[in-house]
């Protein structure tokens, strides 16, 4: 009897534990990355997944540690989730020019997309409180250096707030002002070398380009949208802009 309540025990626990992290842990979704060639246009595929299936095991575990996993993928929050992310497909789209953004960064300067006509920019949205976006910070570093020699443009946008209040992130809350969302800018900014343009409360620029959590974007010189995917994987952005700076230099 004591045998059979402790492998009960286990097996119940083994079926919460895959309750809690195991939509999290599906492999991530297929991405043909050839590009298409039309005129002067060098567009790429949209890659389209509900959750960042690209990290490796041990990083999956360390986000599902962060964050409430089920309310992700159930109840409320899941249906009210699902429908802001259909933004994120129906108000921008690949080979169309880029919505203009016009922002502040936490140094004080201009950020202006128009500025940047003739160089090549690829796009993270970020918050402290997305774990996805933190681990991709510190990749799309390595890209900055990969690239340094290219005409790419790397600017990260501080937008909304994720995870607040949860597990790994306790001490933080929705920014519900301009002046609490530049607060945890700058402390995010004191974390990395990428530049940071501030999304306000009213996230004007999160909503032009579509509500997703950590989405990228690569617009190309004359400001075109090249490629976007709700999951800024710096593997594709890096596959991204080998090919289409290789094809720009043999225009």
């Amino acid at each position: 009897m004591a045998n059979y309540l402790i492998y009960s025990a286990i097996g119940l626990l083994c079926l919460l534990s895959l309750l809690w992290v195991g939509p999290f842990l599906v492999p991530d979704k297929k991405w043909d990355s050839r590009p298409k060639v039309e005129g002067d246009l060098v567009t790429f595929n949209l890659h389209k997944a509900g959750h960042p299936g690209h990290f490796s095991f041990l990083e999956k575990i360390g986000i599902a540690a962060k964050v409430n996993v089920l309310a992700l993928f159930f109840g409320e929050r899941a249906r009210r989730t699902n429908k802001e992310w259909e933004t994120f497909y129906d108000r921008t789209h690949i080979g169309e020019a880029a919505p203009e953004i016009n922002l502040t960064t936490t140094t004080g300067e201009k950020f202006r997309l128009k500025d940047l006509r003739g160089t090549n920019v690829a796009i993270m949205f970020v918050a402290m409180t997305c774990p996805p976006a933190r681990l991709e910070i510190k990749k799309w570093e390595e890209l900055v250096t990969k690239f340094a020699s290219s005409d790419v443009h790397f600017i990260l946008i501080y937008s909304r707030e994720q995870h607040p209040g949860e597990a790994g992130y306790r001490g933080y809350h929705h920014t519900i002002s301009d002046e609490d969302r530049a607060t945890y800018a700058d402390e995010l900014a004191e974390t990395t070398s990428l530049d940071i343009a501030i999304d306000p409360v009213s996230e004007v620029t999160l909503n032009e380009y579509g509500i997703v959590p950590n989405g990228a974007f690569v617009v190309d010189r004359k400001g075109r949208i090249v490629f976007k995917t709700p999951w800024a994987d710096a593997k594709k952005i890096s596959v991204v802009l080998e090919n289409l700076t290789a094809l720009q230099a043999n225009s």
